[in-house]
């Protein structure tokens, strides 16, 4: 994961992340959830009674889709 330096309220951020199984090998098989490539949900509170949600900016690669894509 590539999280930026600082994180600043009311600034747009980027979170670059890749996802692979437990043996580290690509993902080849994701599908739309809810009509979205992808959610991540950040808890910012040790509590987790606060959190973000959030969905990608950019879809995911066509070559890591399921065959329902």
């Amino acid at each position: 994961m590539i999280l930026p330096e600082k994180i600043v309220t009311h600034r747009n951020i980027d979170i670059i992340f890749e996802l692979a199984n437990a043996k580290g090998k690509p993902l080849h098989d994701l599908e739309p959830l809810m009509g979205t490539d992808g959610h991540c949900v950040i808890i910012i509170s040790s509590d987790a009674k606060e959190f973000l949600h959030v969905h990608l900016v950019e879809g995911v690669d066509p070559e890591l889709r399921g065959d329902r894509w």
